[in-house]
């Protein structure tokens, strides 16, 4: 499953149970459920809200995939 995969089907499920929680748990939930690699350099960047989260791990999961396609040239 892709990061972007990950995120929709976590936002879908959070709205299903209609779950409210401190925003600092949600970040961290969403942190634990992902590639310990992706959420290790994910985590060593500022963040303040949901939307920083996933767009780091968006960002990392890009940046991690076009690396291993430079290195197979």
């Amino acid at each position: 499953m892709s990061v972007e995969q990950y995120i929709q089907e976590f936002e879908q499920i959070q709205i299903q149970s209609g779950l409210e929680e401190e925003p600092g748990h949600t970040m961290a939930r969403i942190l634990g459920g992902l590639n310990p690699s992706i959420a290790e350099k994910a985590e060593l960047q500022p963040y303040w809200i949901f939307e920083d989260v996933c767009e780091l791990a968006i960002n990392v999961d890009r940046h991690s995939k076009n690396k291993k396609l430079f290195f197979l040239f």
